[in-house]
């Protein structure tokens, strides 16, 4: 199990994002950094960062304020804290899930997974399934990799047994919540 941060950032200004991933990367340890393609406003941001006892607390760059910060639990995945690299449409769903179906949910996907990653006609990646657990209440945050918008759009119709497992998966949900976005490589 692995530990992350995420930080929502929005940026005061445009003269603030010409140079936020240059001083980031000089303060903090990242896994990735997201610009919204729709869901995320053109001023904000994503950042995870891997939680590590050493790690001196996150200062947002000149120029930009957080607007919240949670703390993410990896699930069944990501099994690293190696920074992100491919490009590609990364989406950020969230589940609202009651505590005690959170692990039915993790296995649900994990089982769906099987036959959503191995399709020929598209390629997508959960790449991580963290919980989020609040004060009064938890929901999980599913980060899928894409290669494309057509990829995502074909990736609507799966293999009947990920379709079994993603529906029933469904079925505990209150809510969800998705925003598309892609790595911001600088």
């Amino acid at each position: 199990m692995l530990r992350f941060t995420l930080h929502h950032i929005r940026f005061q200004n445009w003269d603030a994002s010409s140079n936020f991933l240059v001083e980031l990367k000089k303060s903090a340890n990242i896994w990735g950094v997201w610009r919204g393609v729709f869901g995320l406003s053109s001023q904000e941001c994503i950042i995870i960062c891997p939680k590590r006892d050493s790690d001196q607390p996150f200062i947002s760059p000149v120029g930009t304020e957080i607007i919240k910060t949670v703390n993410l639990t990896s699930t069944a995945r990501p099994q690293s804290s190696a920074p992100l690299t491919q490009s590609g449409l990364y989406i950020f769903r969230t589940f609202a899930i009651d505590r005690e179906n959170i692990e039915a949910a993790v296995d649900l996907s994990t089982r769906g997974w099987v036959y959503f990653e191995d399709q020929p006609d598209f390629a997508a990646q959960p790449i991580a399934l963290f919980e989020v657990a609040l004060e009064n209440s938890s929901y999980l945050l599913l980060i899928t990799w894409y290669r494309d918008f057509k990829s995502w759009e074909r990736s609507r119709e799966p293999d009947p047994e990920a379709t079994k497992n993603f529906v029933a998966r469904q079925k505990l949900t209150h809510s969800t919540l998705a925003i598309a976005t892609r790595l911001w490589e600088g």
